[in-house]
């Protein structure tokens, strides 16, 4: 009896211990995905305005899986014009994709519509203005479920609006220019099954320019909502929980020159 005793005692002890190990792993990871997906979020920017510009950054994995989902948001850019007799205007519209690092739940777990922001540290925008800012957004989101994909704590990289304003003086006079640029993450070579390293590749950058333009308009919106990447899984938020889906920026009245720059980073796998 007991003998028996002790080896269930021992049994019980062992199964905590397992249990304790195993979870440790998965906050780990967790940990390094942080990490590890905060450094690709600026990695991107490093590659993007170099076309043929390459960077690998090495990652494993013991229960995640990476992938980049496909059109699941949609940036609507309305510019506005100083037009004679009456004023004018064209619509832009980006449909981005994002990458993820996904932890299963039967891993390791949250709470359902957990929300944290990693990069930038806090939203304050939906469009950044400092070239100090990041071009993406990295965040830790766990809303299930997500249309028929199993449940997962997900580390996303998605694309921000980011831009800068200068002067340049010439004998007719002063004008003022607006650079706006984005990224455009598309899947690469390789496939994400078991790769040690993740290569990001700027292969191509294309620009757009417009002059006269006294505002313009920015929308957010999620093409695949309803499964479930949707504005409660982006959580574009500020720490008081105002939305960020739409900023309007206001220019001189006899217009500025506006130029976009959209970078295509291809996202490969290799072991």
């Amino acid at each position: 009896m007991l003998m028996l005793i002790t080896v269930m005692t021992l049994a019980m002890t062992l199964s905590f211990v397992q249990s304790n190990l195993t979870r440790r792993e998965a906050e780990n990871e967790f940990t390094f995905a942080k990490v590890f997906m905060k450094t690709v979020g600026l990695q991107v920017d490093d590659v993007a305005w170099q076309t043929g510009q390459l960077d690998s950054l090495q990652y494993s994995s013991q229960n995640s899986e990476m992938f980049l989902r496909e059109g699941i948001l949609r940036y609507t850019v309305t510019i506005n014009y100083a037009g004679s007799p009456a004023p004018t205007s064209e619509t832009l519209t980006y449909t981005l994709n994002g990458l993820f690092y996904s932890i299963p739940v039967s891993k390791y777990n949250l709470e359902n519509l957990y929300h944290e922001s990693i990069l930038p540290g806090e939203m304050t925008k939906l469009v950044q203005n400092q070239p100090t800012e990041p071009i993406t957004r990295v965040f830790v989101v766990q809303k299930n479920p997500i249309g028929t994909e199993g449940d997962y704590v997900r580390i996303g990289v998605i694309p921000l609006f980011r831009y800068t304003e200068y002067s340049l003086t010439f004998s007719s006079g002063k004008t003022e220019y607006k650079k706006f640029f984005l990224t455009d993450l598309v899947t690469g070579l390789g496939t994400p099954s078991s790769p040690q390293y993740i290569n990001l590749y700027s292969s191509k950058i294309d620009s757009f320019i417009r002059r006269g333009v006294t505002s313009m308009i920015f929308t957010v919106e999620y093409p695949r909502a309803a499964e479930g990447y949707d504005s409660e899984f982006f959580n574009f938020k500020d720490k008081n929980g105002v939305l960020l889906e739409s900023k309007t920026l206001t220019f001189s009245p006899t217009g500025v020159t506006v130029e976009i720059y959209v970078s295509t980073v291809e996202v490969g796998y290799r072991n």
